[in-house]
């Protein structure tokens, strides 16, 4: 079974996820996700559920919808293992 081990995210390495969604820099993003859940020793989903700014509520999934990256495969695309 998959690991649901939510990381606790520095206000940096939440910046950095939300930014490289906002721009859609795919490559960017998939390189800091999986650097992040190596980090953590958590699963790559965990570390886009947790990247979540404090303060507007918006989190990567946000940023894809208003940006019109619904359905483009673009974030929150996933590195594979």
């Amino acid at each position: 079974m998959a690991s649901t081990n939510t990381p606790t995210l520095t206000a940096d390495e939440i910046d950095d996820v939300l930014y490289f969604t906002r721009v859609n820099e795919v490559a960017d993003l998939q390189s800091t996700i999986a650097e992040l859940a190596q980090k953590y020793t958590c699963q790559p989903q965990d570390v886009v559920a947790a990247a979540v700014d404090p303060e507007s509520g918006n989190s990567a999934l946000h940023y894809c919808a208003a940006n019109g990256l619904a359905g483009t495969g673009t974030p929150p695309t996933l590195p594979s293992k």
